[in-house]
């Protein structure tokens, strides 16, 4: 029994592009490679769990932030949600695990910080996606998101706690700052929008 799967939108923009050319032009293009293989295996974990749940993304975006992959209008139960969502943090604490054994060599460093901040509680990030659709399982969609906008908020207020003492204590360098920076700002822009 032959079974057809449906082609997949790739699409990449001029951000991506522009990024990709940045960094791969200076002194961090090996960092940068490193960097997009290991999201590349994040993605791939969630892919798998969609495709295993019956759903076929309709297209995968590689953006500037990141890589962003759209489903078609099959949608998956809560509790397959919250399985798709953990397993690209999944394949990260396996690459981390993989490569413990130099806890200070830059594969570890990527999947540590992969892990980390996709588990952040934020809505557009996998754990605001698995929060989201856990309380969703056991309550409805307007508790659901009174919660994971309150956890938004604390994550977004320690988030801001940590830059100050940070830059206080004289311990962030630019790239903390700006990663900080920008989660704040896309996340505030993302809550308080419409």
């Amino acid at each position: 029994m032959k079974r057809k799967v449906p082609a997949v939108k790739i699409r990449a923009g001029f951000p991506f592009f522009a990024v990709t050319a940045f960094f791969l032009s200076g002194d961090m293009w090996l960092n940068y490679l490193y960097a997009l293989f290991f999201s590349l295996l994040h993605e791939t974990g969630h892919l798998l769990a969609m495709v295993y749940f019956g759903c076929i993304p309709d297209s995968i975006i590689l953006g500037m932030s990141g890589i962003i992959i759209i489903k078609k209008e099959l949608s998956l139960s809560p509790f397959q949600e919250c399985i798709t969502a953990l397993s690209g943090p999944f394949v990260n604490l396996v690459m981390m695990l993989i490569f413990s054994f130099r806890v200070n060599s830059l594969p570890f460093i990527l999947n540590t910080g992969l892990l980390l901040f996709n588990l952040l509680p934020l809505k557009n990030l996998d754990g605001g996606r698995f929060i989201y659709n856990m309380i969703l399982h056991f309550s409805d969609a307007s508790h659901a998101i009174r919660v994971l906008f309150a956890a938004e908020g604390i994550t977004l207020l320690l988030l801001v706690l940590l830059l100050v003492v940070s830059l206080i204590k004289d311990f962030a360098n630019t790239t903390f700052v700006f990663f900080v920076i920008m989660i704040v700002f896309s996340t505030l822009t993302d809550m308080f929008k419409g």
